[in-house]
């Protein structure tokens, strides 16, 4: 796991048992647990699941989270250094499911879930509020 994240167990068949810790858990065919850095083994949530497996699939999945969180994994799915022209629009949530082999199909999903446009600007993307779109507004407790 990267810092920060979670660790996902998925049994597709049979059973495993699992040592977190001071936790031993089994884990039977069908179920995911989730083990966080210092916390006792818990069940996974399914968007966790889907998001932290979508690999698996072939696939880049997003479960409601803000840009600022989505960036980065667009970034290593698809090597796509994105900009963004208004730094509110970090905030905007993001839920999408794209293949990793088209970096065209992540661009039209992000476009569509976040109301964003994407443009290539002296060969650099850069995401923009969508025509139409009420401006950004900063995150409460956080400044612009």
């Amino acid at each position: 796991a990267r810092p920060g994240e979670d660790v996902l167990v998925r049994v597709d068949s049979g059973s495993v048992s699992v040592d977190a810790g001071d936790e031993s858990r089994d884990v039977a065919a069908g179920e995911t647990i989730a083990i966080a850095a210092g916390a006792a083994p818990r069940a996974a949530p399914q968007a966790l699941t889907d998001e932290m497996l979508g690999w698996t699939t072939d696939s880049l999945v997003v479960s409601e989270r803000p840009l600022r969180d989505v960036l980065p994994q667009i970034a290593r799915w698809y090597a796509l250094d994105l900009w963004v022209a208004d730094s509110a629009l970090l905030d905007r949530p993001v839920a999408l499911r794209a293949g990793l082999g088209s970096s065209g199909e992540v661009i039209r999903a992000l476009e569509e879930s976040a109301n964003v446009r994407i443009r290539n600007v002296d060969r650099r993307l850069f995401i923009t509020d969508a025509p139409g779109t009420a401006p950004a507004r900063p995150a409460r407790g956080r400044s612009a």
